[in-house]
């Protein structure tokens, strides 16, 4: 079963069925009256493809794994890291390529040390798969530098883009890029966070119409497809960076 389970060419269609089989590999073992060691098992379960809400109606209602300290603990980790994002040592994300899902990163722009390369230069790197990076969907509009990027669930945004650095864009998987509305001034060197599904924040960054450093704080609303002024720093910053703690944003350094 360990063998089975750390296999990456496993051919599984989700790995919600490899829980399932895991499971009654588990009950069968303790019927026949075999002893099992099920917390080293857990940790070849592929967690960031399992939901959170299985987790806690199959696998925490289990009493095999509950009467286990170690699987009590392990599986109260995957829950919060499912709720939190926040990883920790033992836990396994990597998905299986037989589930068509794969981890990669996407850097949005490239600068040559001269300038901002062009607009096809958005590029994907697989976490799995070594020396392996694409090029993906070009963003339609002017590439600037120091814009900012963000994540909100399978959808990236980026802000700080066109002509004027006023220009928002969206790209998911099934659309490609979609131009969101625009910011109320344009803006570079800002931050960009999320800090639920539907709001994201940008903050301070610099204005090169007016040559003036930022303090202005602007949400935007992934349902109204609007723009709103929700505060200020307190001090102007450029180059800074941001955090998210729960519901609130910390920002960091700068100029």
């Amino acid at each position: 079963m360990r063998e089975l389970l750390e296999d990456d060419e496993l051919d599984v269609e989700s790995e919600v069925d490899v829980c399932e089989t895991l499971m009654k590999w588990l009950n069968s073992q303790t019927q026949s009256g075999n002893s099992v060691q099920p917390y080293q098992l857990l940790t070849h379960i592929r967690w960031s493809a399992v939901p959170v809400e299985y987790v806690k109606t199959r696998l925490i209602t289990n009493e095999i794994l509950m009467t286990d300290r170690q699987c009590f603990e392990f599986l109260s980790k995957v829950i919060c890291y499912r709720l939190t994002g926040v990883q920790f040592n033992g836990l396994n994300t990597f998905h299986r390529p037989s589930t068509g899902v794969e981890q990669s990163v996407v850097i949005v722009g490239l600068t040559t040390g001269i300038g901002v390369s062009s607009k096809s230069n958005v590029l994907r790197v697989s976490m799995q798969r070594h020396d392996h990076i694409t090029n993906t969907h070009a963003i339609p509009t002017d590439m600037q530098r120091e814009l900012a990027a963000c994540v909100s669930g399978k959808e990236l945004y980026i802000t700080g883009t066109g002509i004027h650095r006023n220009e928002a864009w969206k790209w998911e998987s099934l659309f490609g890029w979609v131009q969101c509305a625009d910011t109320d001034v344009g803006r570079r060197r800002h931050c960009a966070t999320f800090v639920n599904s539907t709001s994201m924040y940008v903050l301070g960054g610099f204005d090169d119409e007016d040559e003036t450093t930022l303090d202005s704080i602007q949400q935007y609303n992934t349902v109204t497809n609007k723009w709103t002024k929700v505060g200020q720093l307190m001090h102007a910053a450029r180059y800074a960076a941001c955090a998210v703690n729960k519901m609130s944003v910390y920002v960091f350094g700068g100029i």
